[in-house]
């Protein structure tokens, strides 16, 4: 029974509420990582969330219902996981994996995972693999691998394997393994 005391009390020393990087959460941290619960600046962990409103750097899992507000989408930095459950945007970029269950999407750049219920898109540039149930598009370039049930698109260059039931199409050039059953196109 003491040696159980001794663990719980030295584990809830460890265990700290930081309220510096807060912007409206409860953070529990040991060594800079752990949970938070609410809206907080910079975290490294799990990051549980309504909606991102002030969110600048996030390294793990950032969970959230809602999209990203337009504050978020103009700094937020995530390197893990990204999911929001109704909303698409998620931030400025993504390194590593997003989900969203209607859409997922970044103002800059995605690189290595996005999956997105109807539809994936960045302002600039995605990489990877990205599938979009309706559409995948991004701003200016495509690369590595992109499937959806409707449209890719890209308002520069598409590369890699690209399949879609309708179009795939870019502003630029498209090279690689392209399939849809309407048509291909490319404005170069």
């Amino acid at each position: 029974m003491m040696l159980r005391l001794l663990i719980l009390t030295s584990v809830i020393s460890l265990a700290t509420t930081d309220t510096s990087n807060a912007g409206s959460s409860l953070d529990l941290t040991i060594n800079g990582k752990g949970l938070s619960m609410g809206d907080s600046r910079r975290f490294a962990g799990l990051r549980l969330n309504f909606m991102d409103r002030q969110l600048e750097r996030m390294a793990g899992v950032n969970f959230t219902i809602w999209r990203a507000s337009r504050q978020a989408m103009d700094r937020a930095e995530i390197d893990g996981v990204a999911i929001s459950l109704l909303g698409a945007g998620m931030g400025r970029n993504v390194r590593g994996a997003m989900f969203g269950l209607l859409g997922a999407g970044v103002k800059e750049d995605a690189k290595w995972l996005t999956v997105a219920g109807i539809a994936a898109g960045t302002g600039r540039s995605m990489s990877g693999f990205t599938f979009g149930c309706v559409a995948v598009g991004a701003g200016r370039s495509l690369s590595g691998i992109n499937l959806a049930g409707a449209v890719v698109g890209a308002g520069r260059d598409v590369t890699g394997i690209s399949l879609a039931a309708l179009a795939v199409g870019a502003g630029g050039s498209v090279q690689g393994v392209t399939a849809s059953l309407l048509a291909v196109g490319a404005g170069e």
